[in-house]
C-alpha cells in the first residue's frame, strides 16, 4: 500500500499531497497519508468527505494515518484553499512578524496563587486594550488552562484574537489534561508548528 508522508507539513501541503494522491491513484486503489497534527488531518478529512472519498483514520504514537480509498475518477471539490481551515480565531501562520508571548503556565510571575491569578486578568485586560496587538500566544503546559471555556481571561482572549493576534495551543498538553472538548480559542498545534511561530517572531516573551 502506498504511503504519502505529510508528517511536519501545515496547511495548505498536506491538502495539496492528498489531491494529488487521488489523482494518481487508480479507482477502488487504497493508499495511507500520515499527518502529526490535528488541524491539517481534520482539514483533510473534510476535503476527503466533501469529494465523497472514503476515510478511515486512525491515531498511534502522535502520528494520524488516514487510509483512503479512491472511488471515482474526478473530483468534485478540487480548490484545497478552501479547506485549509483553523481554529476560530486564529491565522494561518504567514510571514508577518512581531512580538510573540508564551504562556507556559495559568498565570504571570510567582507568588500566592490569588495574586498571580489576579496578575494574569490585569495582564490580558491590558493586550485587549492596546490598539496593536502581540503577533501571536502561545498555550503550552499549565498555560492551556486560560484558553478553555471556563477560563476568567477567555473572552479578553478572544478580543485579542478577533485583532490578529495568532493563537496556538498545544495538542500534546491539551490531551494531557484531557480538556479538548473544552478549549475555546485558537489552533490546536503541536511543536512544530509553535517552533515556526517562534523562528517568525521577533520578539519572544514569558511574562
Amino acid at each position: 500500500m502506498k504511503t504519502i508522508d505529510a508528517r511536519g507539513e501545515i496547511c495548505p501541503k498536506p491538502l495539496i499531497m492528498a489531491k494529488k494522491g487521488l489523482l494518481i491513484a487508480q479507482i477502488d486503489e487504497i493508499f495511507a497519508i500520515l499527518i502529526d497534527n490535528e488541524t491539517s488531518k481534520e482539514n483533510v478529512e473534510r476535503f476527503l468527505e466533501e469529494n465523497s472519498v472514503q476515510c478511515i483514520t486512525t491515531f498511534r504514537d502522535g502520528i494520524y494515518e488516514l487510509r483512503v480509498t479512491k472511488g471515482s475518477a474526478e473530483l468534485l471539490h478540487s480548490d484545497v484553499d478552501e479547506f485549509c481551515h483553523i481554529s476560530t480565531g486564529s491565522k494561518d501562520v504567514g510571514s508577518t512578524t512581531g512580538d510573540l508571548i508564551i504562556m507556559n503556565k495559568d498565570a504571570v510571575g510567582v507568588g500566592p496563587d490569588e495574586l498571580t491569578a489576579l496578575l494574569v486578568k490585569g495582564f490580558f485586560t491590558t493586550i485587549r486594550e492596546v490598539e496593536v496587538p502581540p503577533y501571536g500566544i502561545v498555550f503550552y503546559n499549565s498555560g492551556i488552562k486560560l484558553a478553555l471555556k471556563d477560563s476568567a481571561v477567555i473572552d479578553d482572549i478572544k478580543v485579542i484574537a478577533a485583532k490578529g493576534c495568532k493563537i496556538l495551543v498545544c495538542g500534546t498538553c491539551i490531551d494531557h489534561y484531557d480538556v479538548k472538548d473544552q478549549v475555546a480559542i485558537g489552533t490546536i498545534s503541536n511543536m512544530y508548528d509553535i517552533l515556526g511561530l517562534m523562528q517568525k517572531a521577533t520578539k519572544v516573551f514569558t511574562p
